[in-house]
C-alpha cells in the first residue's frame, strides 16, 4: 500500500488543516488556517517510503499528499506564511507507479521520483 494523506491521517483535507496543520503552526507562533485558499501555483508529488508527499518550495520539509483534493499546505511554515494552498500535480500513471511500488517488500524501497517512468521501476528490483 501506498499512503495518501486521507489514508494515514483517517480524515479530508479541510479536516487536516483545521486540526493537525493548524495545531503545529500554532506552536510555531504563527496563525492557524482559517480557510483554504488556492494559490496558482503547482508543485509535484513524489512517493517516499510508501507515502505520497510534495516537498515544500520555502522550508524544504515535506508533508503528506491527499487525494482527491490534490492540495498541499506545509504544516512547518504554512507556506511561507501565505497560508496558501498549492495544487499538488500527480502522475497520470499514479495506479501503475503503486503497484509496482507495493510489490516491494520494504517500506525503504517505496520510492518514486517525477520523470521515473514504471519500467524503470520495475527494473530496479526494490528488495
Amino acid at each position: 500500500m501506498i499512503y495518501t494523506g486521507e489514508l494515514y491521517h483517517k480524515c479530508d483535507f479541510s479536516q487536516h488543516l483545521a486540526s493537525t496543520v493548524s495545531r503545529h503552526l500554532q506552536k510555531m507562533g504563527l496563525q492557524p488556517v482559517r480557510e483554504i485558499i488556492v494559490a496558482d501555483r503547482v508543485i509535484e508529488a513524489r512517493v517516499n517510503h510508501a507515502r505520497w508527499i510534495a516537498d515544500c518550495p520555502h522550508c524544504r520539509s515535506a508533508d503528506f499528499v491527499f487525494t482527491p483534493e490534490l492540495l498541499f499546505m506545509c504544516a512547518n511554515c504554512g507556506n511561507d506564511s501565505s497560508y496558501q494552498c498549492y495544487q499538488v500535480a500527480v502522475p497520470g500513471n499514479r495506479s501503475a507507479i503503486e503497484a509496482v511500488l507495493s510489490e516491494r517488500d520494504k517500506i525503504e524501497n517505496r520510492n518514486w521520483e517525477p520523470g521515473q517512468t514504471v519500467q524503470e521501476l520495475e527494473s530496479e528490483g526494490g528488495d
